[in-house]
């Protein structure tokens, strides 16, 4: 979470195929921290497209072979970005989820959140299966193992 003074929306982008339809309907024009929400759909990623009017980008799987570029060009800006593949977080994303048991589970990149100013309140980090505390390459590959293996123990 990171308060920005910016405007009176809260901006949730959805980068790709939306894969929520509907569902997402009920938030849009709600009301948190003062500000109405409101929900901005992508249809594919461009290089030359602002996106900095988004508090959170979920991108799509379906831009899964893009998916480097578009956290690339996201990585100095205070946006919490989503996914929800396997190398979401090894690439540099904040949150992925991850289906398991018939239940959705999430990762968080606390390292990639932090060095752009945003910060992720501690009971979603708390409830997290895993969550990455420091940048180093080695230690997101060391998690992705755990996480692939079905360990739910916090990287420090």
């Amino acid at each position: 979470e990171k308060i920005r003074s910016k405007g009176d929306t809260i901006t949730i982008g959805i980068l790709g195929k939306d894969p929520f339809g509907d569902d997402i309907k009920p938030i849009e024009g709600l009301s948190m921290m003062g500000k109405r929400i409101s929900v901005k759909r992508y249809r594919k990623f461009d290089p030359n497209e602002d996106y900095s009017a988004c508090w959170v980008i979920f991108i799509c799987d379906s831009e899964r072979r893009k998916q480097k570029e578009i956290l690339d060009a996201l990585k100095d800006k205070p946006i919490l970005t989503i996914g929800d593949n396997t190398d979401f977080l090894d690439l540099g994303g904040m949150i992925n989820f991850t289906p398991v048991s018939f239940k959705i589970r999430y990762d968080i990149n606390q390292a990639a959140s932090h060095a752009v100013g945003v910060r992720i309140r501690s009971a979603l980090l708390s409830s997290a299966r895993n969550v990455i505390r420091k940048e180093d390459k080695n230690s997101k590959k060391e998690v992705n193992a755990r996480i692939e293996n079905g360990d739910v123990n916090h990287e420090q």
